[in-house]
Parts: structure tokens; C-alpha cells; sequence
């Protein structure tokens, strides 16, 4: 009988082990996904600025995301994933402290830029993460695992962040969004050696 591989699971449970770490990611930096994609309308109005601001918002996010999955899919092969997922991580960060400043549109389209850049980036090493590590048999099971952090991250973050806004404004949000991302890049720094791709045997 041969060797089970390195990193396989033993056990057929709902969830993948290997997979628990990228979808957890996912999770934490999707929760903030909401905050840029949903809730600036409501920014605006709050600011007491004209809803047409946005004409430039929302064409500047999705060029700039669409540019950092496609930059960034070659960029995960030829460095560690893990060093892309802390970049991420801190650049959603840092969007967010942007974000707490924000009294203009372009402030906010600066950060939501920034953040499109991290969530465009990081996307492509956690799938790739995943597939370094799920063992043969259960790729289907780490991949369910794994893309239930893009729902759970997306849809909780966005009832909390309602929730929030409507009772503080936007600037708790932000500020507990930018907590999640540094939690985020502790998470990656401090399980870092596990994230390594697998030896080729």
C-alpha cells in the first residue's frame, strides 16, 4: 500500500481541512466587500453629495479589479502565495484607514481602488492555495470549504456593516474592517511555513 500523501485528509467530513485556512481568509477579507460594493450610495447620501458622483466610483473599482486578478494570477505562481495573501491583507488595511478620512467621493474612490487592487490580488493565490494542498479525492470538498469564506464573508459582513451604519455611520465600519484585514495579515504571518507549496514528487 502506498504513502498517503503529504497534507491528505483522513476523514470525509463536510469540511476540507486543508482548506479551512484560505476560506477563513476569504471570509475575513470579503467581509469588508460590502462596505465598497454596496454601500457607497448610501456614503454619498449620508455626505449629502449628488448620487451621479459615483459615475466615476464604480468604472475605476472594476477596472482596477479586473487588472489585479489578471496581473496578479502570474504574479501567485512565481512568488509564495503567502507573500501575496499578507500584501493583500495590509493593502485592504490601509484602504480602509483611507476610507475613515473619506468626505469626498474621490477619497473614497481612492480606497475602494486599493481595496479592489488586494481583493482582485488575493483571490487567485487562495484558490491556487487550495489546490497546492487538497489531497487526491477531495478537491471538490476543499474547494466547497474554501469558496464558503466568499458567501459567509460577504453576506455576514453585510448585514453587520447595515446594521452599524445605520445606527453609527460609517466610520465604525470602517474601522472595524481595517481590524479584520490586520487580523487577517496576522493570521497568514503566523501560519506562513504552512502555506508552502508541496514538493513535487
Amino acid at each position: 500500500v502506498g504513502a498517503r500523501p503529504q497534507g491528505a485528509s483522513t476523514g470525509g467530513g463536510l469540511l476540507e481541512p486543508s482548506a479551512v485556512l484560505p476560506m477563513v481568509y476569504q471570509l475575513l477579507h470579503n467581509s469588508v466587500l460590502s462596505l465598497f460594493v454596496v454601500y457607497p450610495p448610501l456614503f454619498v447620501a449620508e455626505a449629502g453629495l449628488p448620487l451621479s458622483d459615483l459615475i466615476v466610483y464604480y468604472p475605476v473599482y472594476g477596472v482596477t479589479f479586473v487588472a489585479a486578478r489578471i496581473v496578479a494570477g502570474r504574479l501567485s505562481d512565481r512568488i509564495p502565495r503567502s507573500t501575496v495573501l499578507i500584501a493583500g491583507a495590509a493593502l485592504a488595511g490601509v484602504a480602509l484607514i483611507v476610507a475613515t478620512s473619506a468626505a469626498t467621493v474621490l477619497v473614497l474612490t481612492v480606497a475602494g481602488a486599493l481595496y479592489a487592487i488586494a481583493n482582485g490580488a488575493t483571490a487567485p493565490a487562495t484558490t491556487a492555495l487550495v489546490m497546492d494542498h487538497a489531497p487526491p479525492g477531495r478537491i471538490g470538498a476543499a474547494m466547497a470549504t474554501y469558496t464558503i469564506g466568499f458567501q459567509l464573508g460577504s453576506g455576514l459582513g453585510a448585514a453587520l456593516w447595515g446594521i452599524l451604519i445605520d445606527s453609527s455611520g460609517f466610520m465604525l465600519p470602517f474601522v472595524l474592517g481595517a481590524i479584520l484585514q490586520f487580523v487577517t495579515l496576522a493570521i497568514v504571518v503566523a501560519r506562513r511555513a504552512t502555506l508552502a507549496r508541496p514538493v513535487a514528487v
